[in-house]
C-alpha cells in the first residue's frame, strides 16, 4: 500500500536548506585550504598527519559505515525483530577490535595498506584481482543498490518523488560530482 507523501512545514525546509549549506561550507573550507597545502602527501591525506587522537578516528569509521540502509533497515528490522538487531551491530565494534589487535601488527611491520595488497603479498596478483572484483560485486548488489533504494524511499515518502527516478537521479548526481566535470 503506497502513502501519501509527507506535507513540510517551512522550517523543515529551512532546516534541510541550512543543513546542506552548512555542510556544503565545511566542504569548500576544506577544499580552499587542501589546495593552499597542495604539497602534502598520501599519509597527511588517509591519516591525518597521524595526529588525530582515537575519539576523532573511532567516529570517522562509524561515519564511514553508516548510511541509509542502516538508518531505516536497520531501524525497520529491530521493529520487527527486536533488540537482537542492535546486539549484532554491536558485536561489529568487538569483532573490529580483534581483527585490529590480530591483523593490524601484520600489517604494520610489513608496510601493507590494504587487504589485496596483503593477499598479493602473501599469494599473488591473481588473488588480489579475484578479491578485488568479488569485493565489488559484492559492493554494487549489496550495499550500493540498498543505500540508493533506502534513500530513494525517503525522497519518495517524504517529498512524493517516484523512486526510480529519485534513485536515478542520485546515481547520475553522485557521478558527476565525482567526476572532474564540475
Amino acid at each position: 500500500m503506497e502513502s501519501a507523501a509527507a506535507a513540510l512545514a517551512p522550517i523543515d525546509v529551512v532546516l534541510v536548506v541550512a543543513y546542506f549549506l552548512m555542510v556544503a561550507a565545511v566542504g569548500l573550507g576544506f577544499l580552499l585550504r587542501e589546495r593552499r597545502n597542495a604539497a602534502r602527501n598520501a599519509d597527511d591525506f588517509f591519516l591525518a598527519g597521524r595526529s588525530m587522537l582515537w575519539p576523532a578516528i573511532g567516529c570517522s569509521l562509524f561515519a564511514s559505515n553508516i548510511g541509509s540502509e542502516h538508518l531505516l533497515g536497520l531501524a525497520g528490522s529491530a521493529a520487527a525483530g527486536g533488540i537482537a538487531v542492535g546486539w549484532f551491530e554491536w558485536s561489529a565494534g568487538i569483532h573490529i577490535l580483534v581483527l585490529g589487535r590480530v591483523f593490524a601488527p601484520i600489517y604494520i611491520a610489513s608496510g601493507i595498506k590494504t587487504l589485496p595488497e596483503y593477499l598479493e603479498r602473501r599469494y599473488d596478483k591473481r588473488m588480489r584481482t579475484l578479491l578485488s572484483l568479488v569485493s565489488l560485486f559484492i559492493y554494487v548488489f549489496t550495499k550500493l543498490s540498498v543505500s540508493v533504494f533506502s534513500a530513494a524511499t525517503v525522497l519518495h515518502s517524504v517529498l512524493g518523488w517516484q523512486r526510480e527516478l529519485a534513485a536515478v537521479g542520485m546515481v547520475v548526481l553522485t557521478a558527476l560530482c565525482k567526476s572532474r566535470f564540475w
